[in-house]
């Protein structure tokens, strides 16, 4: 299960990488439609549209390899913004949240993926040993 979510993901971020996603594309409509003032499109108030828009996470990987941490702040006022690194030696994550909202915190959310990637390592491993 766990080789075919990793594919499953990779082919969704291949194709993401290569302007195929939806998200950009109606986040341009959008914008264009307001920058424009023309009247918000149907699409765009849509009751699912606008809850599968809300991103309450919300992630971008930095490549550098001339940095060591790299940061990434939440895009809505309820949500987390996680900034990660993959190195050679162990992955660097930065996880952010606005300090006005009660209903999230950077703190609690990092210290539970800190516990999420503990029991992947503790998989991956297992899984590892038996190859």
């Amino acid at each position: 299960m766990l080789h075919k979510a990793l594919a499953a993901h990779n082919s969704y971020m291949k194709h993401a990488k290569a302007a195929k996603g939806v998200d950009r594309h109606l986040f341009g409509l959008r914008m264009l439609a307001s920058e424009n003032g023309l009247p918000k499109p149907e699409l765009f108030q849509d009751v699912a549209y606008n809850r599968s828009s809300h991103w309450k996470l919300s992630t971008s990987n930095c490549g550098s390899p001339y940095l060591r941490l790299f940061s990434f702040g939440p895009v809505v006022d309820d949500g987390y913004g996680l900034g990660y690194m993959i190195h050679d030696d162990g992955i660097s994550v930065n996880v952010t949240a606005k300090t006005d909202c009660k209903e999230t915190s950077a703190r609690q959310f990092a210290n539970s993926l800190e516990f999420a990637f503990l029991e992947i390592h503790t998989l991956a491993s297992g899984i590892l040993s038996k190859l």
